[in-house]
């Protein structure tokens, strides 16, 4: 990625780097047999550190790197981001100031270093708060963004969505606690959202660059991979009337139930998501977006253990309240007869007790 960085030397502190932060993260030690589910998400946590920690010292590329153009202007540096589609790939050239520090090395290393800290503190948070798991997260993405709103909207089973969370502006009206329609984010765009986890749009009132493609191709286009794909005019016009400029959102994708398997895996879901506003335009460099995608992964798996130990609570609670109307019921037939009992009455005695 950086010809400055190709001595030995430098490599081995790089590694030295990475593996001291990755024992930053807690091993999760447990020998008890029913957080197994539990325990192979923390693993996926540990795994997903490890690599994004590799990236960003420079030991493995993502399908994005640095590259210099010639056109007609002097060199130029653009971030180069590919996507694959049915026909072939769909290259993203994305100018990058090359006075911005974010997309140094240094600066992209650092970038991962606040993830990472970040999700330290998600994990140090007392277990069983989900609402405090969200704000955490909110609270974080806004300090390494700096956008003036972040929130955290939750689909609901019903899929109307809820603000959870919210960090903002001081002056800006809030949005916590306010419900959307279903159809405030249609399917179309939450299909989209799981393939491209991360969607940024710098300005709504810049005007789209139309797409000149080869008359050899039988259809148009799909851009549904690519990160200077132009909003819908709707979404814009949307946009312009809640007095936002620019934005950010990220998916936060979780394990679907039991219930939904797929190919023998469980399938995933759209929980919910993570979304920036500005109210003017506001472009987020790669290697930042790349440290907030990590963090938000690593919330996900977070988010998967806690609702995962929720759902085992809440099975628990239901049995334990079956049992005991079922013995109170019992108590009261036994209580209304005098006759002896027998053989199936104390049986069931029996089964209650075990």
């Amino acid at each position: 990625m950086d010809s400055q960085l190709g001595t030995r030397g430098k490599h081995l502190q790089r590694f030295h780097f990475r593996a001291s932060l990755y024992k930053q993260i807690n091993p999760f030690p447990t020998q008890n047999p029913a957080l197994h589910g539990v325990m192979n998400q923390r693993r996926k946590l540990q795994q997903l550190i490890f690599n994004h920690l590799a990236w960003a010292v420079g030991s493995v590329k993502p399908m994005t790197e640095l590259v210099n153009l010639s056109l007609t202007l002097p060199l130029a540096q653009f971030t180069k981001m590919k996507s694959r589609i049915d026909v072939g790939i769909v290259i993203d050239l994305e100018p990058a100031r090359t006075e911005d520090p974010a997309l140094s090395i240094a600066g992209a290393v650092q970038s991962q270093k606040l993830a990472v800290r970040a999700i330290s503190q998600l994990q140090s948070l007392p277990g069983g708060d989900i609402k405090l798991l969200c704000d955490t997260v909110v609270d974080s993405v806004r300090e390494l963004t700096g956008y003036d709103r972040v929130m955290f909207y939750k689909f609901h089973e019903d899929e109307h969505g809820e603000v959870i969370a919210e960090n903002k502006r001081d002056d800006l009206e809030p949005y916590i606690d306010l419900h959307y329609p279903s159809m405030d984010i249609p399917q179309a765009s939450r299909f989209l959202l799981t393939q491209n986890r991360v969607r940024m749009i710098v300005d709504c009132h810049a005007i789209p660059v139309r797409v000149i493609q080869d008359e050899g191709l039988m259809k148009p286009l799909c851009l549904v991979g690519s990160t200077l794909r132009a909003p819908h005019g709707c979404h814009a016009q949307y946009m312009e009337n809640m007095g936002t400029i620019a934005s950010l959102a990220m998916a936060v994708i979780i394990h679907g139930n039991d219930e939904e398997v797929i190919d023998g895996r469980n399938s995933m879901r759209l929980w919910g998501l993570v979304v920036c506003h500005h109210t003017s335009s506001r472009c987020i460099p790669f290697p930042l977006r790349y440290a907030c995608e990590f963090l938000i992964q690593a919330f996900g798996l977070q988010l998967n253990m806690e609702l995962q130990l929720a759902s085992q609570l809440l099975e628990k609670h239901v049995l334990r309240m079956h049992l005991r109307s079922s013995f109170k019921a019992f108590l009261e037939v036994v209580k209304s007869r005098s006759l002896p009992w027998e053989n199936a009455e104390m049986d069931a005695i029996h089964s209650l007790a075990s």
